[in-house]
């Protein structure tokens, strides 16, 4: 069976969704339709990448991941690599389809892959324009899936648009990161990974700063209820990302950390390390 995801920011309450799943189903046999999200923020391919990349290590391989944020055609004669097309990454065995706006390099970072072509070859007319999802990109996923035609509408290449990546900031004794998304129970997700964080050292003691600075937690937990209820916790999630929560306190009335702790995506989140011998310490002795 082959499996397709789909993430987009289409949500449900329109047409949209049902609209791409029904063509699927017209033209692949034995599919299953998987939807990572539909509530992508309007036009943030960031967020998508985040979506794809915290669970495409969980599909089996030939899965097809098909993201619709941001889906814009624009064709520069004059100078083609600015050119926006479909693009088809192939990464650890999987495919994931989507136009090439950034969105590639938000996924990838800085990790390797195995093949990316870009669809320059494909019939373009005015509703190309109108309708590049449904017109560009599902024609693209039927032939990529099928086999039919794909290696006609595509070209292979290394280059794909860049867009900045917000990586954190490493200090002195500091790391800089950032909330870069809030999950339904308001958990704060950054941009620190585990090994970025861990480079100091396991045993250096160390402190996190929030925007309110009366906020702040110094370990690291295992899981959220290690700390007593209504308390801040810090813990690398199944993705070794980490993830700031309040345990027990994610409902409606509380809003979780986010609400609690006035945190938004986007704020910065600090990590002070204070080693053996440094000047923190020493003042302490005084």
């Amino acid at each position: 069976m082959q499996i397709i995801t789909l993430t987009g920011d289409y949500g449900v309450k329109d047409h949209y969704l049902a609209s791409l799943k029904g063509l699927i189903y017209s033209y692949v046999q034995n599919v299953q339709i998987v939807e990572i999200s539909s509530y992508v923020r309007s036009f943030d391919v960031n967020q998508a990448a985040f979506y794809i990349e915290s669970c495409i290590d969980d599909f089996p391989e030939n899965t097809v991941h098909l993201n619709t944020v941001g889906a814009e055609l624009y064709i520069d004669s004059k100078y083609p690599e600015k050119s926006l097309l479909p693009g088809v990454l192939q990464y650890k065995n999987q495919y994931i389809i989507s136009f090439d706006n950034g969105f590639f390099s938000l996924f990838l970072k800085d990790k390797s892959f195995d093949n990316f072509w870009i669809a320059n070859n494909m019939e373009i007319d005015s509703s190309s324009y109108q309708f590049p999802v449904k017109k560009m990109l599902i024609p693209l996923l039927i032939s990529l899936v099928k086999k039919e035609n794909f290696n006609k509408m595509v070209e292979k290449t290394d280059y794909f648009q860049r867009k900045i990546n917000l990586s954190p900031v490493i200090e002195t004794n500091v790391i800089k990161g950032s909330v870069i998304h809030i999950d339904i129970y308001g958990n704060l997700i950054t941009n620190i990974d585990k090994e970025t964080f861990y480079r100091f050292g396991n045993d250096i003691p160390f402190t996190i700063f929030f925007r309110k600075k009366e906020y702040y937690i110094d370990k690291i937990s295992k899981t959220y209820n290690e700390v007593v209820e209504g308390e801040s916790v810090a813990i690398f999630n199944s993705n070794n990302i980490m993830e700031i929560a309040i345990n027990m306190a994610s409902n409606e009335l509380t809003g979780g950390a986010s609400r609690l702790l006035g945190i938004q995506i986007g704020d910065i989140v600090r990590i002070e390390f204070s080693p053996k011998g440094s000047v923190e310490n020493l003042n302490q002795l005084f």
